[in-house]
């Protein structure tokens, strides 16, 4: 029989309550209806709560019942907490997105954020290294436009999952690509590390026996990229995944068309100066992304906060990127506001 969770009342009477009685409250609903004959049942409601009804204590709630569920499906169909009539099917495993919402997501909120503030100035949007599509969905959903948006990624399942979720939500003017970004363009082989799927874990995802599954890929350059679907004004996201040499290296005869680009910096890439190298051979303005302050950088200095690894390069000077953020929760900080408490983690090659 069905189970029917009454969300709206059941948001506003937890957030009434203490902290003290809101933990004990919280520990109560979950051994509660972790007993319940159909805890799969409120865990698929639960990933399908309206985003305004998504919050905190609810997020905790519902982790808390789906860890001691080991009968679940391996995907589930969830809203990502972006729009109510949005279903996206994402592994069971990955709880932040079945039952959060981007607000919730801190090391990507103001990612995400500024990658629609940006995208509203250029004409298209790439995101490559897009795992379940969390950017493709948030950008499409929040600014509906005709503007184009591709996709890169590499992993054959993750690459069909979000080709099928596109298709089934009707959205348009997405198109996806299953390549990597390198150097040059051409064949190559990565290898995927996945958890056994005989192992007994969670979901199927106990990372204590691993699988290596070696896969071929297409991989194209940057440049390559551009010049073949004759991109101008690009806004691009890019988890480069540690290759950010080989991205900036088959990137450069395009760097001109770049006007905005958010990057994932691994600690590699920053203890080698690629912030200054990009912002120096792209003729860029290198931002650290510190949440919703975006820290102007001159010579690759910042000073790092924890969880943020993003760092915005784009054409504009901290006056000139006030001016295209203006009216968001974006304060842009000169270089000469937090030069006295940075840490030179990168050298100037």
């Amino acid at each position: 029989m069905p189970i029917h969770i009454r969300w709206p009342q059941f948001t506003v009477a937890m957030s009434r309550v203490t902290i003290g009685v809101r933990a004990r409250a919280l520990t109560l609903a979950g051994n509660v209806i972790s007993l319940a004959p159909s805890r799969t049942e409120i865990i698929k409601a639960g990933a399908l709560l309206p985003p305004l009804f998504r919050n905190g204590l609810v997020l905790r709630l519902l982790c808390a019942i789906t860890m001691r569920c080991n009968d679940l499906p391996g995907c589930i169909i969830t809203n990502l907490g972006i729009r109510r009539k949005l279903h996206v099917k994402v592994p069971s495993s990955k709880l932040t997105l079945l039952f959060g919402k981007p607000s919730l997501f801190t090391e990507e909120r103001a990612s995400l954020d500024l990658a629609i503030a940006l995208f509203r100035q250029a004409s298209c949007f790439i995101d490559v290294g897009s795992n379940v599509g969390l950017y493709v969905f948030y950008v499409r959903c929040r600014h509906r436009s005709d503007k184009p948006i591709y996709f890169l990624e590499s992993d054959p399942g993750l690459f069909e999952r979000l080709k099928l979720n596109i298709g089934a939500n009707e959205l348009k003017g997405i198109t996806g690509y299953q390549s990597t970004l390198a150097a040059r363009s051409g064949k190559t082989v990565l290898v995927r590390i996945r958890p056994d799927d005989n192992s007994d874990g969670l979901n199927n995802d106990d990372w204590s026996h691993t699988v290596l599954e070696p896969f071929e890929v297409e991989r194209i350059s940057f440049a390559d990229f551009v010049a073949g679907h004759s991109l101008q004004h690009v806004c691009a996201r890019i988890d480069a995944k540690g290759n950010e040499d080989g991205f900036l290296d088959g990137a450069k005869p395009a760097l001109d068309k770049l006007d905005y680009l958010i990057m994932e910096m691994s600690d590699r890439a920053i203890k080698h100066g690629f912030p200054s190298r990009i912002a120096r051979e792209g003729s860029l303005h290198a931002y650290y992304i510190n949440d919703y302050r975006l820290e102007h950088s001159l010579f690759g200095e910042y000073r790092y906060r924890k969880p943020f690894h993003k760092w915005l390069f784009c054409v504009e000077s901290p006056t000139g990127l006030r001016t295209k953020l203006k009216g968001t929760r974006f304060h842009v900080v000169d270089a000469s506001e937090h030069a006295a408490a940075t840490n030179f983690s990168a050298t100037n090659n």
